[in-house]
């Protein structure tokens, strides 16, 4: 990644993987200052390499089913058979 550090790369990765990791554990497994780490993250932010935190859900534990929708481009020739196709997917 351009511009980012082996440090900053290390902190994104722990990041991602839990973003509620303290700054404080973050320098432990890093063996890094906690200020350094509070430094890196809020200039990840600011740099917008972070752009925010969230929390990623389980859908069917709060009773959502998941839809996805395509986009298919089929000549003109072939929609018919496409279509067959497709519908025979249910």
């Amino acid at each position: 990644m351009p511009g980012l550090s082996e440090v900053d790369i290390k902190i994104l990765e722990i990041l991602q993987d839990d973003c509620r990791t303290s700054y404080s554990a973050i320098a432990r497994r890093l063996g890094l200052a906690e200020s350094m780490v509070r430094y890196r993250v809020e200039r990840l932010r600011r740099e917008g390499v972070i752009t925010r935190f969230i929390a990623l859900l389980d859908p069917r534990k709060i009773g959502l089913n998941i839809t996805a929708i395509a986009l298919i481009k089929v000549d003109a020739a072939r929609l018919k058979e496409a279509s067959e196709r497709l519908a025979a997917l249910r």
